[in-house]
């Protein structure tokens, strides 16, 4: 209507910084509140290491870690940002230990770590077949052993330069390639580990590449993947991590909306609240400033 709201002083934007559910003095498990995203982080590198550990230094050893994806046995999906299956943070372990799945951990924290922000793998991998998917898990490995799930991504090789066109494998070319594990925002508590699972199959969260040149829903026959991850110190498969030192992002955690107004309903039933979206209200700490009687 072309003039000043109360609208105008809310920030940009509001996440919630996610934690060590068991313990009530862990750091996280708030909502912060900011005018930008993401927020000023550092980019850190944890590289994957030859004897299965991740380490923020460039490894010194050279490996190749080769696995077989059969797409009739795909990884079983355990959680994750689903819609039509069970969603949300469960235990990885039970898919750790398949030899299709690789395992990279890192040593027990010293002090809580953050990371808020964009979060994606590099890998350095090929293939034996001209098209093939390469997946990634990021976990809180709990002082109890559970690999609780925090994001994970997926990335169809014939679609690493982009989605508009196909660009098939060189069975034994080696490609450096991103693989996008979209946003969050994570405190890792003091004692617990961070862990990457890669893999190349995430089914049925993600459908099940059949490892052949035909387009989707188009195959008539699969193969099976050989696939290889490449860990040196030229080839550095790493996870890129937006680091946040702590409490540095927590500046505008108590802000709160400026009006608070009371409506009757009765005489306003077109602006009746659904049951479904007052839940979200009553859960949201900035909009429960906002009653409804």
């Amino acid at each position: 209507m072309s003039g000043p709201t109360d609208f105008d002083n809310w920030p940009a934007v509001t996440y919630y910084v996610m934690g060590d559910v068991n313990d009530s003095n862990a750091p996280g498990n708030e909502w912060r509140y900011t005018d930008d995203w993401p927020v000023p982080f550092t980019e850190r590198a944890w590289f994957f290491q030859a004897d299965g550990s991740l380490q923020t230094t460039i490894p010194a050893d050279i490996q190749q870690f080769t696995y077989t994806y059969d797409p009739t046995q795909p990884v079983p999906t355990i959680g994750g940002g689903n819609l039509n299956i069970p969603a949300g943070p469960y235990d990885q372990r039970p898919v750790e230990n398949r030899s299709d799945v690789l395992v990279f951990t890192s040593p027990e924290l010293q002090q809580p770590y953050e990371a808020t922000g964009p979060i994606k793998a590099r890998l350095f991998v090929s293939s034996d077949c001209p098209d093939t998917d390469f997946t990634v898990k990021l976990t809180d490995v709990y002082p109890d052993g559970r690999s609780m799930l925090i994001t994970d991504g997926i990335l169809r090789m014939r679609n690493r330069n982009g989605t508009d066109h196909w660009e098939l494998m060189e069975p034994g070319t080696v490609y450096q390639v991103d693989v996008d594990l979209w946003s969050t925002s994570y405190i890792w508590n003091t004692g617990h580990q961070i862990r990457v699972d890669i893999s190349s199959s995430n089914y049925p969260r993600c459908l099940n590449n059949p490892n052949t040149a035909d387009g989707i829903y188009k195959n008539t026959t699969y193969a099976i993947a050989h696939n290889t991850l490449y860990i040196d110190s030229i080839r550095s498969s790493c996870l890129l991590l937006p680091e946040i030192p702590l409490n540095t992002t927590s500046i505008q955690k108590t802000w709160s909306p400026s009006f608070q107004k009371n409506i009757l309903i009765e005489d306003h039933q077109h602006l009746k609240i659904p049951e479904r979206l007052q839940n979200i209200l009553d859960h949201t700490p900035i909009l429960n400033q906002i009653v409804f009687v």
